[in-house]
């Protein structure tokens, strides 16, 4: 099933070991200035991250950039999972945006990556997501420059249970959710009003896909399922896609 993941990371090791391996990286993987964005208030090299699970620690957050990934979600993991990934990116200096997913000791894992990420994903369970939210708002309070939070949102949660988790996240300071479906990327855009921005994840392996899940409402993607099977591949083909499309739109509005 990971084949072609596992083949992919056995690559990134020889080519670490090789002089000037990201700048060839770079030069067949050009960037999209149509694709660049600004949103929780970060720059962005284009819409699609690498999502939680592909490279938990963060060590290959550069060669993932080099491939056209605008951020690596790490993780998920919790307090000692995020003292290696800081271990890691103090010896990478990220070019990337680096977002760790905490998905438990929720408080002391941020706090811990604080200083070392740009924005935070926080994943808990259904019943104790508000405690949770709670306790890392509280805690980001301590800190002058507030680092955006988002909330990993299930799709299998009741259209009422939902809603009361968006009602107390948005009334609390929330920054955005992580979304798994077109049809909640949709129900979550359409309650919050654009307040916040909204990062779709799940099942996205075409750069059809990819489209469908921008054009229901998420500002982002985060690209999982589709690495893992496809390899790196899949983001030069829906980075192609979308600048095209883009580059089509432009020309009708001029």
């Amino acid at each position: 099933m990971y084949s072609a993941y596992q083949f992919f990371l056995f690559t990134l090791r020889l080519h670490e070991k090789i002089p000037f391996s990201g700048t060839v990286r770079r030069l067949f993987h050009p960037t999209h200035p149509n694709l660049v964005r600004k949103v929780f208030g970060l720059d962005f090299s284009g819409p699609i991250g690498l999502g939680a699970g592909v490279d938990k620690d963060g060590r290959y957050c550069n060669s993932f950039a080099d491939y056209g990934y605008s951020f690596v979600v790490t993780g998920p993991c919790g307090s000692s999972g995020i003292r290696s990934c800081i271990e890691y990116l103090k010896k990478s200096k990220p070019h990337t945006l680096i977002a760790p997913c905490i998905s438990k000791e929720h408080a002391e894992a941020f706090s811990l990556a604080y200083d070392f990420a740009d924005m935070f994903i926080i994943d808990a369970p259904d019943e104790e997501i508000k405690d949770v939210v709670a306790a890392v708002l509280d805690e980001r309070l301590a800190y002058d420059v507030q680092k955006p939070v988002l909330l990993r949102l299930g799709h299998e949660l009741s259209n009422a249970t939902l809603e009361d988790i968006l009602d107390f996240c948005l009334s609390n300071g929330i920054d955005g959710f992580l979304v798994g479906s077109e049809e909640y990327v949709r129900k979550v855009n359409e309650f919050c009003k654009g307040r916040v921005p909204i990062i779709g994840y799940g099942k996205i392996r075409t750069p059809e896909a990819a489209e469908r899940m921008l054009e229901a409402g998420a500002s982002l993607l985060a690209i999982t399922t589709g690495m893992l099977l496809d390899g790196p591949s899949l983001i030069t083909k829906m980075l192609k896609y979308l600048d095209r499309n883009e580059s089509q739109k432009t020309g009708e509005n001029t």
